[in-house]
C-alpha cells in the first residue's frame, strides 16, 4: 500500500461497498477532500481503508460520509441460514 502522503487530486474514491463517490480534490497528512453531490468532504486518515496508484477505498459508506460520520464502524457478520 502506498503512503497516503502520495494520493493525488483526481483519483477516483470508493465506499466500503466499492461505489464510487467521487474523486480527490485535495490530500494531506490529515486526510482526503472530496466532492459528493456538490458538497465538500473531509475523510480523516483513519477512515482511508486501502490506497493504490488512481484509486482511494475508504471504511465509510457514502450516507455515512454525507451524515459526517466518516469515522471507521465495525460490521457484524450475518449469520445467515444455510
Amino acid at each position: 500500500m502506498q503512503m497516503r502522503e502520495e494520493i493525488q487530486p483526481g483519483w477516483m474514491v470508493v465506499d466500503r461497498t466499492g461505489e464510487e463517490v467521487g474523486k480527490v480534490l485535495r490530500a494531506d497528512a490529515q486526510g482526503i477532500e472530496l466532492d459528493i453531490d456538490g458538497r465538500d468532504v473531509h475523510v480523516p486518515t483513519s477512515s482511508l481503508a486501502e490506497v493504490e496508484t488512481g484509486r482511494v477505498e475508504l471504511t465509510a459508506t457514502r450516507g455515512e460520509l454525507l451524515r459526517g460520520s466518516a469515522e471507521p464502524v465495525e460490521v457484524p457478520l450475518l449469520d445467515l441460514p444455510r
